[in-house]
């Protein structure tokens, strides 16, 4: 999950491959704005982020399958890359064929951003869910 997406400028390609907590806008049932912050990483063609099946997120994502990230610079706030997109791709741990890209990609994240691996939150019953997100449109600021 080292690689970017095509559409991201090549001079802010560090707030995406680097220790940066982007935060995730969702939309609610009612039209409001959910925003968390959240890890992520990316390949050629998305954004990949993970989470909790049944988190707001993760419900907001299933129903409205769009989201934007917002990677603010931790050396400069007034550097930031904003990331609109759709779902591409969602796959929870139960899929059979599939599953194990949900798990892998929870542990990879952890290992990146907390040196550990496997992910050590997980409780009996947590189900993860990995979402590609494809860019449509970024923005990018500093």
């Amino acid at each position: 999950m080292t690689a970017v997406p095509d559409s991201i400028p090549s001079d802010y390609a560090d707030l995406v491959t680097g220790k940066v907590y982007p935060g995730l806008a969702t939309l609610n049932p009612d039209g409001s704005i959910q925003m968390t912050p959240i890890w992520a990483g990316a390949d050629s063609e998305s954004i990949i982020i993970n989470t909790l099946r049944g988190r707001r997120k993760d419900l907001n994502l299933r129903e409205r399958p769009v989201a934007t990230l917002l990677y603010i610079d931790p050396s400069n706030p007034y550097r930031w890359l904003q990331v609109a997109g759709e779902i591409m791709d969602e796959v929870d741990e139960t899929d059979p064929e599939r599953g194990h890209l949900a798990t892998s990609t929870i542990d990879d994240l952890s290992e990146f951003y907390n040196g550990v691996r496997p992910f050590p939150n997980r409780r009996p019953g947590d189900v993860r869910v990995l979402y590609r997100i494809r860019p449509t449109k970024v923005l990018a600021s500093g």
